[in-house]
C-alpha cells in the first residue's frame, strides 16, 4: 500500500496534497532544505541508518529529524513520484576536490522528466543549489549567492560546477542519467557509516539553508551565515553542542 505523504507536503508548506508541476517541484524542493536539515548524528549519537523509505519518513517527518543523502533524497524521491513525477535515482560521484571525482554511488541525487525538460534534483547535500536544476549543459543558472552550471562531455557524463561572484568555477559532482535502484546504493551507505575515510564518521555535522544563508553546526564551532556575513561562535563542551542543536535546529537526542 503506497504510503500517505499529506504530513510531508504540509511541513512543507502545502495544504493538501499539490499538483505535479514545475511551481510545485521548485517549491517542495526549496522548502524541504529549508526546513529538513542535512545531518549524521545518527552515525555518532543514533541507530544506523538503512536504506528503508518507511524509516527515512518516521525520522524525517515523524521525528523531526535530518538526514544525509539516502535518507532526504530516499523520502523526497517517494514524495514526489506519490504526485505522479516521472523520476528516478541517480548515482553521483562527488568531486575530491584534487581535479578527480570520488566513488560512484557516494551520493544520490535525482532526476524529473517533465514537460519534455529534465531537473536535476538533490535535497541531500548540504550547502548546494535550492531549486532544481535543468538539465543543460553550459547554461548557467544563478541559484544565491553563487552560478552554477553543467558541463556534458563526450561519455554522456555531466559535471556540476559552481562559483562565488568574481571566482573561477569548480566542480561540484558528476552525474549520469542512469537509472539506478535504491538497493545499489547499500554497500556505499554502510561505508559512510563505518569507514574512518568517510567524512561523515570524521566529524558531526548538522546544517540547514535560511532564506539568508545557511546556519552549520559542528562539535567545534556553530555558524549563522546571513547575506554573506559569517558570525562564528566556538563550542567548548558537549553540553554547549547539544544546547546548540535544539536551539537552532529543534533537534533534541
Amino acid at each position: 500500500m503506497a504510503r500517505n505523504y499529506i504530513a510531508y507536503y504540509q511541513k512543507l508548506g502545502f495544504a493538501d496534497k499539490p499538483p505535479a508541476t514545475l511551481s510545485t517541484l521548485r517549491t517542495l524542493h526549496r522548502n524541504h532544505m529549508m526546513t529538513i536539515p542535512f545531518e549524521n548524528l545518527d552515525i555518532h549519537y543514533g541507530d544506523r541508518i538503512t536504506l528503508s523509505p518507511a524509516a527515512h519518513y518516521e525520522k524525517l517527518v515523524g521525528n523531526g529529524r535530518g538526514g544525509f543523502c539516502y535518507e532526504m533524497n530516499g523520502l523526497f524521491f517517494e514524495a514526489i513520484t506519490a504526485l505522479g513525477f516521472e523520476a528516478w535515482r541517480i548515482s553521483v560521484r562527488v568531486a575530491d576536490g584534487k581535479g578527480g571525482f570520488l566513488q560512484e554511488f557516494g551520493h544520490l541525487a535525482i532526476v524529473v522528466s517533465l514537460d519534455e525538460k529534465l531537473y536535476l534534483c538533490d535535497v541531500g547535500f548540504g550547502e548546494s543549489f535550492i531549486e532544481p536544476m535543468l538539465i543543460q549543459s553550459k547554461l548557467k543558472q544563478p541559484q544565491g549567492s553563487k552560478v552554477y552550471r553543467m558541463i556534458k562531455d563526450i561519455n554522456e557524463t555531466f559535471v556540476v560546477q559552481y562559483a562565488a561572484p568574481e571566482q573561477k568555477f569548480k566542480d561540484h559532482y558528476s552525474f549520469t542519467l542512469d537509472k539506478r535502484e535504491l538497493d545499489d546504493f547499500a554497500d556505499m551507505c554502510i561505508y559512510h557509516q563505518e569507514s574512518p575515510n568517510s567524512t561523515f564518521t570524521q566529524k558531526v555535522l548538522c546544517s540547514i539553508a535560511t532564506p539568508e544563508g545557511r546556519i552549520t553546526l559542528t562539535r567545534q564551532s556553530v555558524i549563522v551565515t546571513k547575506n554573506g556575513i559569517k558570525d562564528l561562535r566556538i563550542i567548548e563542551s558537549e553540553e554547549a553542542f547539544f544546547e546548540e542543536l535544539f536551539l537552532q535546529f529543534g533537534i533534541l537526542l
